[in-house]
């Protein structure tokens, strides 16, 4: 019997017929907080498994429903949450194939063992498609350290508070970046960023900042890939006045925002740059304050 109990001659009957509608079942996305939790699904509907301590809730069900998604939540009691989840992961992937798409790590329940929780999941799979990170007053060291050994193919999330505030090496393969507390966002680092989506919030980059960004973008200097660009505005009385400064635009209405939570703060930005590639500068609000978007229109134009 294994460590999660779990009757593999009855699983191995599941699995294999699993195996034939893999591609209609769902994905695996893998979560580790205070419990490791490895779930399969399509949205709406998730089903996970949790390898919890405590053994009291081993067997117990839970049913979870937001607006658009539901969970069917079985915990299981595991002394080692982590090599139970492995095991099973490695049984069920042999059977059917599939490979866990998504990792979130919750840093602040790793209580000081980031570096072996990392050196275990990097034993199981070589990459993941998507990495989002979450702490706060973690250590630099620690974050890079997720960074630098959780291989990730396609998105980046970074909602991590650093106790040092120091940039971070973020790496130029992905399409997609998000950094939650980005107060040690530069210029210079802005300008080499390569992603297609770029989303960055807590930062203390100006309206200056964001003139020069929009510039460089229409002399195509930078960001030529570039399909959305968010991040937060500090000043919004003067956003217009210098964010557009020296920059040619028409003034657009009634165009439908990135994000239905987004409410349009005046007009929109059409902008065009030097080789004919249209965008759209828009201000946004939404419950946690004021931001700039910039969207150039698909399909984009080649940069050549």
């Amino acid at each position: 019997m294994s460590k999660l109990s779990v009757n593999f001659s009855r699983a191995s009957n599941k699995c294999r017929k699993l195996s034939t509608i893999k591609i209609s079942f769902g994905l695996l996305h893998l979560r580790i907080t205070d419990c490791t939790k490895l779930s399969i699904g399509n949205d709406p509907i998730h089903y996970c498994l949790e390898w919890t301590a405590e053994k009291e809730n081993d067997g117990t069900r839970e049913y979870v429903t937001w607006p658009d998604q539901s969970q069917e939540i079985v915990q299981k009691h595991s002394e080692n949450p982590l090599d139970s989840m492995k095991e099973l992961y490695l049984y069920v992937r042999s059977l059917m194939g599939i490979a866990i798409i998504s990792v979130d790590l919750f840093m602040n329940s790793f209580e000081g063992q980031c570096r072996e929780i990392v050196d275990s999941l990097r034993s199981t799979f070589d990459e993941v498609t998507i990495l989002r990170i979450f702490g706060k007053d973690q250590r630099q060291d620690e974050i890079e350290y997720i960074l630098d050994n959780m291989k990730h193919t396609n998105q980046l999330e970074v909602n991590v508070d650093t106790m040092e505030k120091l940039p971070l090496k973020i790496p130029e393969t992905i399409e997609r970046l998000q950094i939650e507390f980005g107060s040690w966002l530069t210029l210079d680092y802005m300008m080499n960023l390569k992603m297609s989506t770029i989303v960055l919030w807590n930062t203390f980059l100006t309206n200056e900042v964001l003139n020069v960004i929009f510039k460089s973008w229409i002399e195509m200097k930078s960001h030529q890939n570039l399909e959305y660009l968010e991040m937060n505005l500090r000043n919004l009385e003067d956003c217009v006045e210098v964010a557009m400064k020296d920059i040619p635009y028409e003034i657009r209405h009634s165009i439908p925002t990135p994000d239905p939570a987004y409410t349009l703060v005046g007009g929109i930005f059409d902008v065009t740059r030097k080789d004919g590639q249209p965008a759209l500068i828009g201000v946004y609000e939404d419950p946690t304050g004021f931001f700039l978007s910039m969207c150039p229109r698909l399909p984009l134009l080649s940069p050549e």
